[in-house]
């Protein structure tokens, strides 16, 4: 293993992801499925590949998330190498999906990853993981260290907390639990605090009030912000804030800090950009909101970790550079149109509270 080689990823020797639609990679963003009965030995070549300082084709959504000047998940693995990785050779960390079950339908996602998606699109779609793949599982989970769940949603339905709750060798987990947070049990953030060896809460928030529930539709900010408060309350800094940066909320980044600042003061914000569907992401800005996001940050003067500061930089520059590109922006607003009117059409026949 060569940890100096500028493309190392501890992810390829070390994790074992395996997404709603069961497919098997070593991370989310790894583009190809690899059958779970050869996951090592192809995982292995991977790995020397990366050792050797290749930039494999399978990792584009790293390398282009480095190109732009955020940190990407390559990165932060590194980063994290010792408390996450070091402890146990081979598969030691899993991220795993169990399926698409969710109760809110967020703008940038889909019917694959989110039932409500499927309903308010009148789509039968719904996807679980699949016994091989959970019987995989269960033969490594004794070397197991680092568990990290995603959903759908993680706390909608049973299944995520009966997951976690059977997971042999718990008590010596770091869960690393993501969570839209308006559906998240308080009452098992703190039995989990209590039974892991360390819990850690990803709030994916990406704005405040009418930004946060046009965003994660239907979700209700005071609701969101409540239950963000409880969950700080109890885990302190092992509370992180995951923010997707697109063209929707960049002019509300600044705003989220503050309330931060104020709410959760010594949580962390994990920014990253929306790259898919384009037309939502940071390139159908417009120069306005561009602008917007430019003098309200070079106004602020409140506290940044060393990891937000870098990523804000990046976007920064990034509004620096980004022209207006009309084609996109034009897809931005059919797409918006679009969702307003499925959403609407949903509600008309449903009633949804959340």
């Amino acid at each position: 293993m060569n940890k100096e080689s500028p493309t190392f990823c501890p992810l390829m020797r070390h994790q074992l992801t395996i997404n709603q639609m069961g497919k098997v990679m070593p991370c989310c963003h790894f583009g190809e499925h690899i059958p779970i009965d050869k996951y090592e030995e192809v995982t292995a070549q991977y790995a020397a590949r990366l050792e050797q300082g290749e930039k494999i084709p399978q990792c584009q959504g790293c390398w282009k998330t480095e190109e732009r000047g955020l940190v990407s998940v390559r990165q932060s693995a590194v980063d994290n190498y010792e408390r996450n990785y070091a402890v146990n050779p081979g598969i030691n960390s899993m991220d795993i999906r169990l399926h698409n079950k969710c109760n809110m339908a967020c703008n940038m996602c889909a019917s694959y990853n989110s039932t409500l998606w499927a309903k308010i699109e009148g789509k039968d779609e719904t996807h679980e993981i699949g016994n091989t793949n959970l019987q995989y599982i269960y033969s490594l989970a004794e070397n197991v260290t680092k568990l990290s769940i995603q959903g759908g949603e993680s706390f909608y339905g049973p299944d995520f907390v009966n997951f976690v709750d059977n997971f042999p060798n718990k008590e010596n987990l770091i869960l690393d639990v993501f969570t839209n947070v308006v559906t998240m049990d308080i009452k098992v953030i703190e039995r989990w605090h209590n039974e892991c060896k360390k819990l850690l809460i990803n709030a994916s928030i990406d704005g405040t009030e009418s930004v946060f529930e046009e965003i994660r539709w239907p979700g209700k900010w005071s609701k969101a912000e409540r239950k963000a408060i409880q969950a700080y309350n109890i885990i302190g800094s092992d509370f992180r804030h995951f923010f997707a940066i697109q063209s929707a909320n960049l002019k509300s980044i600044v705003d989220f800090l503050n309330w931060r600042n104020a709410a959760t003061p010594n949580s962390e914000i994990i920014f990253n950009l929306v790259e898919g569907p384009k037309e939502l992401s940071i390139d159908a800005s417009t120069q306005e909101e561009r602008d917007f996001f430019i003098n309200a940050f070079d106004q602020y003067d409140g506290k940044l970790s060393d990891r937000e500061h870098h990523d804000l930089i990046a976007v920064y520059k990034l509004c620096k550079q980004l022209d207006d590109d009309t084609d996109l922006i034009n897809q931005r607003l059919h797409k918006n149109n679009y969702v307003d009117v499925i959403r609407i059409n949903y509600l008309n026949k449903n009633k949804v509270d959340i």
